[in-house]
């Protein structure tokens, strides 16, 4: 009776002092590495991924939409976009871009 008294005290103390070290956040592969960008034929792409360029090593899940369209409203051309998450480190970027006389001849 008593050396199952102390086994069950030395197994109470063990199990309540032990905190595991998980880091979830630094070892997750969802950082954006790669942008690409769809059905662009006026504006230059590499234009649009230097505006981008601040969501490279950015995490996928806490994308903010409203960044993006805050940086992409300067562009005249571009009429509206989507966004489609391709995971698990990339994003790509369809382009509406507005009707000007050229695409018309």
């Amino acid at each position: 009776m008593k050396k199952t008294l102390i086994g069950l005290i030395t197994l109470f103390i063990l199990l309540t002092t032990y905190t595991p070290n998980f880091n979830f956040i630094i070892s997750s592969n969802l950082n954006i590495q790669e942008i690409k960008i769809e059905n662009n034929s006026v504006i230059d792409s590499d234009k649009i991924k230097k505006k981008l360029s601040f969501l490279y090593e950015e995490n996928l899940f806490f994308l903010n939409i409203n960044d993006i369209k805050e940086n992409l409203n300067d562009e005249t051309f571009i009429e509206s976009f989507s966004i489609k998450k391709i995971y698990p480190n990339k994003i790509k970027l369809i382009i509406v871009e507005k009707k000007t006389y050229s695409n018309f001849t």
